[in-house]
């Protein structure tokens, strides 16, 4: 048996990593400068690290949204339970990954599609 609530507390950990992540990261992108502009090459730099930045808070929103409804699930009896075929996740691939959706089967099936 699963014991939810390690993995509710492994879960809300993350959630307040990531939701510390984001707003440290939106901040940094949003931020302005207050010098003049460099160089191009300065610029382009800059510029380069804002992009990975967003693209970094992205990543870490679909987390956020895979860690919600991984909670949800959880008010629902509903965790550990693989989205795709209906069979347990092994208490393995939850440790290592508590917002898995699929069990590892389903996972790998999923991505080879893609």
């Amino acid at each position: 048996m699963k014991d939810l609530k390690f993995y509710k507390d492994k879960l809300n950990k993350k959630k307040e990593e990531f939701t510390n992540n984001y707003e440290i990261n939106r901040s940094l992108s949003t931020s302005e400068r207050d010098e003049v502009a460099g160089d191009l090459v300065d610029q382009a730099t800059d510029d380069y690290n804002k992009e990975f930045l967003n693209n970094l808070s992205k990543s870490d929103l679909n987390t956020l949204r895979l860690i919600d409804a991984a909670l949800e699930r959880m008010t629902e009896d509903e965790y550990g339970i693989c989205l795709e075929c209906g069979d347990d996740i092994s208490e393995k691939r939850l440790t290592a990954v508590p917002w898995a959706e699929f069990c590892i089967n389903c996972q790998e099936k999923k991505e080879n599609e893609e």
